[in-house]
């Protein structure tokens, strides 16, 4: 399975981090289950972290998690969308653990600068430009109690990427109570409705029609609401009309 831009920014953050000299000692965990078994160890890891108990190399007492990405977008009318990824490490330190015999003897706040340095202007080479730190960059997380939590966040320039492209809307004219459909798109198929309902294959009380050009004519008053489809495709832009 073809895994999306945002699967692969979510890995290469988790490999950049893992890869640090300074994480010997501290186990990294992506946060990114696919199916109940992979959830279940997930959550252990988590369970494990938050008790300063996940071990590697012989060490514990510290842990980062690499969270799931979420996106902006600052400039809504823009095509695309343009959307603004940002990915957030979760660095976890039992104190009582950590600075024990066994501990990684590495605060939350050292692990923290290093995570947020080596992510800053660090470039995953997937089309997208690299990653930056920008404001509330680091921030302490309060809802752990005997805890010591830092968010570390780095985002990255905009990336227009549709992974479908969207089917051309098809074009409503009246002339009095006749009403012309037609796509400028070839192959594609329109489908209309009358009730006010969501104009597409799945809906019953739609009606489709071939591609090209279909008269209608109304002797009541109706909205029509039409959208088209072209195969490989999503769906257009649904257009309306009404007819008094």
């Amino acid at each position: 399975m073809k895994k999306s831009i945002l699967e692969e920014l979510q890995a290469a953050v988790t490999a950049r981090v893992e890869s640090l000299a300074m994480m010997e000692y501290v186990p990294v965990t992506q946060i990114r289950p696919r199916e109940a078994k992979e959830a279940l160890q997930i959550q252990t890891d988590i369970d494990k972290a938050l008790a300063g108990l996940a071990v590697k190399n012989g060490k514990n007492g510290a842990a980062a998690l690499v969270m799931m990405p979420v996106i902006d977008v600052n400039t809504p009318n823009a095509p695309g969308p343009v959307m603004v990824p940002s990915l957030t490490v979760r660095v976890i330190e039992n104190p009582m653990v950590n600075m024990g015999e066994s501990g990684t003897q590495l605060s939350a706040e050292t692990l923290a600068v290093e995570i947020l340095e080596s992510l800053h202007l660090f470039d995953p080479a997937l089309g997208t430009g690299p990653f930056f730190a920008g404001d509330n960059a680091m921030v302490p997380v309060d809802e752990y109690a005997g805890k010591v939590v830092y968010d570390v966040t780095v985002k990255m320039p905009g990336i227009a990427k549709r992974t479908t492209p969207k089917s051309i809307t098809p074009i409503l004219e009246a002339d009095g109570r006749t009403v012309t459909l037609r796509t400028i798109q070839e192959g594609a198929e329109i489908y209309y409705t009358l009730d006010g309902s969501f104009p597409w294959i799945g809906n019953s009380f739609a009606v489709g029609v071939s591609g090209g050009t279909t008269t209608l004519e109304f002797n009541d008053a109706v909205t029509i609401r039409a959208a088209a489809y072209a195969q490989k495709m999503n769906g257009s832009d649904v257009t309306s009309l009404t007819i008094k």
